[in-house]
């Protein structure tokens, strides 16, 4: 036997390990790729639906951190701080006991009238029988005008009061005092939904940006390990040595071609 036929001998023997070696590796790349594949994809479906769902919370949490705001601001108080409402409320409370005491006091005419009354009676006595008295006469006639004068005023005033009272309470749409109270209680629940809802849109805002992040990272990920060519996980690693062992195949056909010509 001649050199160029052992040596054709050898190398047939070796084709015939590397193709062994080639559909080994060609049925192991394919369960690899399949499973590649397969986890790659799912992964994948994984991060978009998560992406998702955080989109759909932080689009609803948004919806109804407005509607809670909304709510807000259509109160009779409004979007406003709890401290300064509260200082407000206890202040205007407070200031419509008081007027509210002004205008409901009694401003009865009975003091001047009786002023009055005891004037006329001591000018008849004055006239008839004792002109003396005429200046207790007159005494009692400028006190009752005082008085008069006076219980005048107070009523100006009490109207006065109940004007500027309606006015404080129409500024609550209240009828009283613990209308008012009652319209902070309405402003503080309504303070705390917003605040609540607010919160919650900012949980969700947070959310939605790491699912978006880990989405992005999955997707690049998922383009690595499906790139079985210059990728770093298994398949592509099995596929690069398939391919070697198919180009290793491919060299040593080409030289048993030359050998055997």
């Amino acid at each position: 036997m001649s050199d160029a036929e052992r040596r054709a001998e050898l190398l047939e023997a070796e084709l015939a390990a590397l193709r062994a070696e080639c559909d080994r590796l060609s049925e192991e790349l394919n369960e690899s790729r399949k499973a590649v594949r397969r986890d790659a994809l799912a992964g994948l479906g994984r991060a978009r639906k998560e992406y998702k769902d955080a989109m759909t919370a932080h689009e609803a949490a948004d919806d109804a951190r407005d509607a809670c705001r909304a709510a807000l601001c259509s109160c009779v108080i409004g979007e406003r701080s709890p401290e300064e409402v509260h200082g407000e409320v206890i202040s205007d409370v407070r200031t419509s006991l008081e007027l509210r005491e002004k205008a409901f006091r009694r401003n009865s005419p009975w003091p001047f009238v009786i002023f009055f009354i005891g004037a006329a009676a001591f000018a008849v006595v004055s006239a008839v029988l004792v002109r003396y008295l005429f200046p207790v006469t007159a005494v009692l006639l400028i006190t009752g005008v005082v008085l008069l004068v006076k219980n005048r005023r107070y009523i100006k005033e009490s109207g006065e009061a109940q004007r500027q009272r309606e006015v404080l309470l129409a500024k609550y749409k209240a009828a009283d005092e613990e209308g008012i109270t009652l319209r902070e209680s309405e402003f503080l629940e309504l303070y705390h939904s917003f605040t609540d809802a607010e919160e919650q849109e900012r949980l969700t805002a947070r959310r939605l940006a790491e699912a978006s992040e880990n989405l992005e990272r999955v997707e690049l990920q998922t383009l690595d390990v499906l790139d079985f060519n210059c990728g770093t996980g298994e398949a592509a690693y099995i596929t690069r040595r398939y391919n070697e062992k198919l180009h290793r195949c491919q060299e040593l056909e080409q030289e048993l071609c030359r050998l055997k010509r």
